[in-house]
């Protein structure tokens, strides 16, 4: 799946700061990712599996991955389908 390698996430944000992003099958965090902003606008992090998920990620297959991000400014939901 794509969490082996890393999924891409850019993200807008309004200020410098810590951007992390946590990503949950059900209920499980399966993905965790974290990038630090140098300034207000675009930062891209990447979204990787948890130690606990990455010899399984191809039970992960066909999911809905739910991507909670938050950073300076927000919080933001995104969802994603691994393949």
């Amino acid at each position: 799946t794509a969490l082996a390698k890393g999924l891409p996430l850019t993200v807008q944000v309004k200020k410098a700061g810590k951007v992390t992003a946590t990503g949950k099958v059900g209920g499980s965090v399966v993905a965790k990712g974290t990038a630090r902003a140098k300034r207000a606008g675009k930062v891209t992090l990447r979204l990787t599996a948890t130690k606990a998920w990455s010899k399984r990620l191809a039970q992960l297959a066909g999911k809905t991955l739910k991507i909670s991000v938050k950073g300076p400014g927000g919080t933001l939901t995104l969802t994603r389908k691994l393949g």
